[in-house]
């Protein structure tokens, strides 16, 4: 599980050292972690079991670029950009 900061300070906030807080909820041990590309445009959308779904800001040049992330490791893999699937969506 990942913390929210609150106070307008997100995880991987320049203020915080693009660190980010996590709980192992079967342990209990809390464990603060440096997590790449936080903070460069990229924010969590969805964190699921330890994988961490990013997205880019819409812009022309990325095009809302994705990318599943473990946190703990640095392993990425990138995935279609968003504004792939924006023709497919209807007005």
């Amino acid at each position: 599980m990942m913390f929210p900061k609150g106070h307008r300070i997100y995880p991987g906030h320049p203020a915080l050292g693009r660190c980010a807080r996590f709980l192992h909820l079967d342990t209990g041990a809390l464990v603060r972690a440096r997590v790449p590309f936080l903070g460069d445009s990229y924010w969590v959308v969805d964190l699921v079991n330890v994988l961490l779904l990013l997205v880019r800001d819409l812009d022309p040049d990325y095009g809302g670029a994705v990318r599943l992330l473990h946190p703990f490791t640095g392993d990425f893999t990138e995935l279609p950009p968003l504004g792939t699937l924006l023709p497919h969506l209807g007005p």
